[in-house]
């Protein structure tokens, strides 16, 4: 089984009240879904915990590419695939929370 394709949805929802959290606050809930498909019709969805317009941002870029072609059982390859040949943009936070989503 291999990935064929990769799909990000970022999806948004404006709230009927400001949400306050220790990190500040906002009136729109935004979540990134990852959505891979395989050559064998067999597809999952992944969702990255944090800023979802960042998790969004970095899977076009490169990540979901970088997916094409391998198999998705080997989950721990993948990750140390993307884990050593990609830069970390900011310590850790959204790169990490995009690599959830894969898994």
């Amino acid at each position: 089984m291999k990935i064929t394709h990769v799909d990000i949805h970022l999806l948004e929802k404006k709230l009927n009240y400001q949400m306050n959290i220790s990190r500040g606050g906002f009136s729109i809930r935004r979540h990134a879904i990852v959505q891979i498909h395989t050559d064998e019709g067999i597809m999952g969805f992944g969702e990255g915990i944090g800023d979802a317009q960042k998790i969004t941002l970095l899977l076009q870029s490169s990540l979901s590419k970088s997916l094409i072609g391998k198999n998705p059982l080997n989950i721990n390859l993948i990750l140390s695939d993307l884990t050593k040949n990609n830069v970390y943009f900011e310590a850790m936070g959204s790169f990490m929370s995009a690599l959830s989503a894969i898994e």
